[in-house]
């Protein structure tokens, strides 16, 4: 009876363990001071910060992205004709389309939108803010580009002709384009980003690292010949995975940076205020004292994982690499349809490995709390499961001596 109660004594000690992350004078403070702060903050610059590029740029842009996805349309089209992978051709006409609508949809709102430089409003909203709309437009970019440019990728090996080539290039180029814009956006409004503006400049040349090295592990991940055989599901299934990895991958990233250095934007967003708007200096610089005198250096590592709906995400950040990585490994040493050598597969295999690890390098911060909270709950499991052995051996030990007894009298004919 001691160990049970000994054993629920533990097991409620370790249920404590998920509030480690929790500090309730800190989700009060997020809650009703520090994410209006942000909020705040985030106004006025919008309201200061003009677009980085001028509107002739985002126009050219905007054509040159219509441009892109009508030759690709065009390839894919010819490619079908001349009896290329109709189901590959379907779906990249399919991504090809969406993206030619959304970019002369973009055009014509921004034609419409445009307004001489002494015509601005001043504190427009961050929904029709010029520089708000300037960032979308850098990852609607990104997001049209990467189907286009996963497919071409997973075709290069299979039936590479030089046709078949000009999407990979134009689209490649595009992605470094875009990458050269996100840069140099990082670089105009460093005086907003202070606090963590070198970290936000090596995230986004890592990021633009990590996507290369997904792609170019789908290169060698060729495409199935024929869709007709049930021994290359598998197959299909780990390069769709990838495909959708890669596509979701960098915005995932980039939502995760900030929340996982939550505390360094909140700095910075006090900061901010104070330098913009001199009048809530006195209020803000006191919040700003006690986020950072009162708060212990655990809860400003770990401040993300004190708010639940942050805390969950940064939880399951980590799960859908883990998965594609996993399906990956299981379809390239199961697979039946690449050589024979088997030194091709683990070059293959050192290459996923290799971007994986790139990829937790890179949102280092993010892999972090993810596995803290992971880590977190294996001990919990692992108390419990150890509470409920010790308890099992306990009662093994007091009762064994009398099981005994009832087996020797049983044997013996007792009570007969």
């Amino acid at each position: 009876m001691f160990c049970l109660c000994r054993a629920y004594c533990m097991m409620k000690t370790s249920g404590s363990c998920v509030r480690v992350y929790q500090d309730r004078s800190i989700i009060d403070m997020e809650r009703w001071e520090l994410k209006p702060l942000r909020n705040e903050a985030w106004q006025h610059m919008l309201s200061q910060q003009r677009t980085i590029f001028p509107f002739w740029f985002q126009v050219v842009w905007c054509f040159w992205l219509i441009g892109l996805f009508s030759c690709c349309i065009g390839i894919n089209v010819y490619d079908m004709v001349m009896e290329g992978n109709f189901i590959i051709a379907t779906i990249a006409i399919g991504f090809d389309g969406l993206g030619l609508i959304m970019w002369i949809t973009f055009v014509i709102i921004n034609f419409i939108r445009y307004k001489p430089v002494g015509n601005e409003v001043k504190g427009e909203s961050r929904v029709v803010s010029y520089f708000y709309m300037e960032q979308i437009q850098q990852f609607l970019s990104e997001l049209c580009i990467y189907p286009q440019l996963c497919i071409s990728c997973m075709l290069l090996l299979t039936n590479y002709n030089t046709i078949s080539g000009i999407p990979f290039y134009l689209c490649s180029v595009s992605l470094v384009f875009v990458l050269s814009c996100r840069l140099c956006t990082i670089v105009k409004i460093r005086r907003f980003i202070t606090v963590f503006y070198f970290r936000l400049m090596l995230f986004a040349i890592g990021s633009f690292a990590v996507v290369s090295l997904w792609l170019a592990t789908l290169i060698v991940y060729t495409w199935p010949s024929s869709f007709h055989s049930l021994d290359i599901l598998p197959e299909v299934a780990s390069r769709s995975i990838l495909c959708i990895f890669i596509l979701c991958n960098n915005p995932l990233n980039t939502v995760m940076f900030y929340i996982a250095h939550l505390y360094e934007i909140t700095l910075q967003s006090g900061v901010n205020i104070m330098k913009m708007n001199p009048e809530r200096f006195e209020n803000t610089n006191r919040i700003m004292t006690r986020l950072t005198q009162e708060t212990p250096s655990f809860h400003k590592n770990m401040y993300s994982m004190a708010s639940a709906k942050y805390g969950i995400l940064l939880y399951f950040w980590i799960c859908p690499l883990f998965i594609m990585v996993g399906v990956c490994y299981k379809s390239l040493f199961v697979s039946t349809n690449y050589s024979s050598d088997f030194s091709d597969e683990h070059r293959m295999a050192v290459l996923l490995a290799l971007a994986g690890a790139t990829n937790l390098i890179v949102n280092a911060k993010t892999s972090l709390l993810s596995c803290s909270g992971h880590f977190t709950c294996l001990v919990i499991v692992g108390l419990f499961f150890l509470c409920v052995t010790v308890s099992a051996v306990f009662l093994a030990l007091i009762y064994a001596p009398l099981l005994i007894w009832v087996v020797i009298a049983v044997c013996l004919g007792y009570p007969n």
